[in-house]
């Protein structure tokens, strides 16, 4: 041990030096320094290398690998706790072998107990608030470097981007689907807002300004309706219905006013209507369906006919609609 400076009962000298031998006759090494001020520094401490001053209160240097390490037993944690006069165990780092957990966080509630990443010239990357939320000021990349603000990527030819730059929109799901995305929806502008591909062929497109183009058929599904004396179809479920009038409901039955027609104004589609093995069935209409003239039309009453009953919504309060009859 070596006093350096002058160290008397009224005056503290430079510092505390402990030596170790090296090993060679006569050679000493420096092991650990305690400055004046109640700094400490082990290993070869006082090299060329000067510690930052908000963290010069312990420091541990080498001319080689250096580290800290804290071994307990494997049931118990080994921790580095941080606090402060008002909270002495505000935040800590924690490893605990048996529960093969490693441990970072904060012990406050609300602001106090908030997580925060930097990179750079000490610039936030990421925070986690105590709620659990996470914000990222960067991009986000799951399974490679981010190609977009969020990419979720599994394969070349399966991954999830959002917020891409370039042409190929906001969103992109890609599904084994070569290098045109299986859907892709875009921002505002004069592009396409919604573009589906099967391979590289574009099979659904919704324009700028809403027009929508499909490619190839489009089918839509025929809810059956359930014969009873008020038949209701709710214009909800579908544009294309079918119902088959029986013996159990009697001779007349009426064709209400939908569900939710104020939603399907625009609309249109037919209501395929069949008269079963006996046949003479009747169908009365609610007051918004409207017919040619004003007559409302009578269904053909032979056995198994089939009369088609084509629609347009016009308003929440009009439909207008035409029956074809016995079709065959």
């Amino acid at each position: 041990m070596v006093a350096e400076g002058n160290h008397t009962s009224s005056q503290a000298g430079t510092a505390w030096a402990f030596h170790t031998n090296t090993g060679a006759a006569g050679t000493l090494a420096e092991a650990m320094r305690i400055s004046a001020d109640g700094d400490v520094g082990i290993g070869t401490y006082g090299s060329s290398i000067t510690p930052n001053s908000n963290a010069d209160n312990l420091v541990v240097e080498d001319d080689g690998d250096g580290g800290i390490s804290i071994l307990t037993p494997d049931a118990n944690n080994s921790n580095i706790v941080f606090g402060s006069p008002t909270d002495a165990s505000g935040a800590l780092v924690r490893w605990n072998y048996d529960a093969s957990l490693l441990k970072i966080g904060t012990t406050d509630s609300g602001a106090n107990g908030e997580l925060s990443f930097t990179t750079g010239n000490n610039a936030e990357a990421i925070r986690i608030y105590s709620d659990g939320d996470v914000k990222i000021e960067g991009s986000l990349g799951i399974g490679h470097t981010p190609s977009a603000k969020l990419d979720v990527y599994s394969s070349a030819t399966r991954y999830v981007r959002v917020h891409q730059a370039g042409s190929l929109g906001d969103l992109q799901v890609v599904s084994d689907n070569g290098s045109m995305p299986a859907l892709a929806v875009k921002g505002t502008g004069t592009a396409d807002l919604v573009n589906v591909w099967d391979g590289s062929t574009e099979v659904f497109t919704i324009l700028d300004g809403g027009r929508v183009t499909v490619k190839k058929s489009s089918n839509a599904e025929v809810s059956a309706l359930t014969d009873a004396t008020s038949i209701t179809p709710d214009f909800d479920d579908a544009n294309n219905f079918s119902v088959t009038l029986g013996s159990t409901i009697g001779s007349t039955r009426q064709l209400n006013n939908p569900d939710n027609i104020a939603n399907a104004v625009g609309q249109s589609g037919v209501i395929t209507i069949t008269q079963d093995g006996s046949g003479s069935r009747l169908l009365t209409y609610n007051g918004a369906w409207k017919f040619e003239g004003g007559t409302a039309p009578t269904l053909t009453t032979t056995a198994s006919a089939v009369d088609v009953l084509a629609y347009y919504v016009e308003s929440s309060s009009r439909i207008t609609a035409k029956l074809i009859k016995d079709t065959k």
